[in-house]
């Protein structure tokens, strides 16, 4: 989400809280703009986003990230979106789901969209990119490096503090909010109990650099 009266740009990477985080951003907004976005694009669209603007994101441990995101859209949107196979036996297995996208449909994941803003054309976000990939690839710059003035909030660290984003968002000036309330929530155990040996293998490979960076493991 992008506040374009207040310059605040938020990188909303999905399964990390992002909703709630958006629901009270507008609060404080006569002109936002959604969309689930790396840095790169944003700029883009926006091309006034610069050093200037109060960037932030929240990422979130990719074990723990992968099956809030299996469990959410298992419920909520299995026959629409590309990442199910629409056979039960695979979709409502989580590993073999994991392996099914990872091993078959991912040429189908990484189909990226373009959009024609009547003067130029801005290749979009793919489905793999956004939900299946490293989250620190969705902060890099033009030259493929970490974007230094995006602040980064971890997930977890929210999750047992409130305080943290409350105090960012007055240091912004957003000072309409309230983060006392669960939106989106999916309903599952920890998510320890539910890989195996292939599927931890298969997000130790695909979420590497996230693992690496923000200090990561399967037992965070």
């Amino acid at each position: 989400m992008y506040l374009i009266d207040k310059d605040v740009l938020f990188i909303h990477i999905p399964k990390t809280c992002g909703k709630l985080i958006t629901d009270n951003m507008a609060k404080n907004s006569i002109k936002p703009a959604y969309g689930h976005f790396p840095y790169k694009i944003w700029k883009d669209l926006y091309p006034n986003i610069g050093a200037n603007t109060k960037s932030f994101t929240f990422v979130r441990n990719p074990f723990d990230k992968m099956i809030s995101f299996y469990f959410y859209t298992l419920k909520n949107d299995r026959h629409i979106v590309p990442w199910f196979s629409k056979d039960d036996s695979i979709d409502f297995d989580f590993n073999k789901w994991l392996a099914w996208n990872y091993n078959t449909n991912i040429n189908n994941l990484k189909k990226s969209k373009i959009v024609d803003l009547k003067t130029n054309e801005i290749e979009m976000i793919s489905n793999f990119e956004l939900n299946f990939y490293n989250q620190i690839y969705l902060l890099y710059d033009k030259d493929n490096l970490l974007n230094q003035n995006i602040h980064i909030i971890k997930y977890e660290d929210f999750c047992n503090n409130n305080n943290i984003i409350e105090e960012y968002f007055e240091k912004i000036n957003l000072t309409n909010y309230d983060f006392k309330r669960v939106v989106n929530k999916s309903k599952h155990n920890h998510y320890t109990s539910y890989y195996n040996e292939e599927s931890i293998k298969l997000i130790e490979k695909y979420f590497e650099e996230d693992l690496k960076v923000f200090n990561y493991n399967f037992n965070n």
